[in-house]
């Protein structure tokens, strides 16, 4: 399904700096 996709996507976007 599409959920572990877009988990790894939020996990990324929560890793990112927020600069």
């Amino acid at each position: 399904e599409l959920i572990g996709d877009n988990i790894m996507k939020l996990i990324s976007r929560l890793k990112q700096p927020p600069n």
